[in-house]
């Protein structure tokens, strides 16, 4: 990562924004940070990552979508030479709309949904979803290997394995709708951000990952039915429940709960997957 001082430099030499100053960051992970700058009475989303730069995907996914009149995402700010991004000593730079109003309440899910489901709709982009279920799975048998619950973890994923094969609708797929990744403009429009991983995938990515990887708090194991029937409602409103099998839905849900444990926490996200299928049956109803 740069230090901030010359990423300010990078900057103002590269993009039409004088004088930039840090106001705040907003999310921040080992190989990746984003920061809200302000330039005069103007603010904007810099995404400073050190993977591989993934921006050339994200801007082809975001030109697709408002070719389409899909914006809910955000613009990306061009550089003065028409390129999108920056790469500086393995870092990649990019600069983003900045969208100003974070989501908080229950009732901002309602709108969540139809985001996504309106999202789900486009059926022709030429990418695979980056996180292909399939590869979850083959990921997930080896990372429980010598775990003290690997006999049981296994055991779900062989249940969970077959409803893979069992979808019937692949749309674009967003694969992490959450408060984190998603924000409001001034005018109440929900903007989903972090296009990295977006792709042609199983819709039931988009409707299983938040029931229990978001609903489902992990450590007091209070599952926010409000919020909950708010996005499945708002999705539904848009797409036929009927073109999705509840069996289906509910296998990517522990699939998307499952892969959550490698990432930080796994004794307590270990606790949510027991708690959800000793109550799937009360959690299922809130998808209608």
């Amino acid at each position: 990562m740069q230090s901030r001082e010359i990423l300010l430099k990078y900057i103002e030499a590269n993009w039409d924004i004088h004088a930039p100053v840090i106001v705040s960051s907003f999310q921040t992970f080992p190989t990746r940070e984003v920061l809200a700058i302000s330039s005069g009475d103007n603010k904007f989303a810099v995404k400073i990552d050190s993977n591989p730069p993934t921006e050339i995907a994200t801007k082809s996914v975001i030109d697709y979508l408002r070719q389409r009149s899909f914006t809910h995402c955000p613009q990306m700010i061009a550089r003065r030479n028409g390129e999108f991004s920056l790469q500086i000593n393995g870092t990649n730079i990019a600069i983003f709309e900045f969208i100003p109003v974070e989501l908080c309440t229950p009732e901002s899910w309602r709108k969540l949904g139809v985001v996504a489901a309106k999202l789900n709709q486009n059926f022709d982009y030429p990418r695979a979803y980056q996180v292909p279920p399939l590869g979850v799975i083959k990921e997930l048998k080896s990372w429980c290997q010598g775990k003290a619950f690997q006999k049981s973890f296994l055991d779900i994923l062989e249940k969970v394995e077959p409803c893979i094969g069992l979808t019937t609708l692949s749309g674009l797929v967003h694969g992490e709708v959450n408060f984190a990744n998603a924000r409001a403009r001034e005018n109440g429009e929900v903007v989903l951000l972090d296009w990295d991983n977006t792709g042609m995938g199983p819709i039931e990515i988009e409707l299983g990952y938040p029931l229990l990887s978001v609903f489902l708090n992990p450590t007091t194991l209070v599952f926010d039915y409000k919020s909950a029937t708010n996005y499945y409602s708002g999705y539904f409103s848009i797409t036929s429940r009927s073109t999705v099998k509840t069996k289906t839905l509910w296998g990517f849900a522990l699939l998307y709960a499952l892969r959550s444990m490698t990432y930080f926490d796994s004794e307590h996200r270990w606790s949510r997957v027991q708690n959800a299928l000793n109550r799937a049956d009360d959690i299922i109803k809130v998808i209608g």
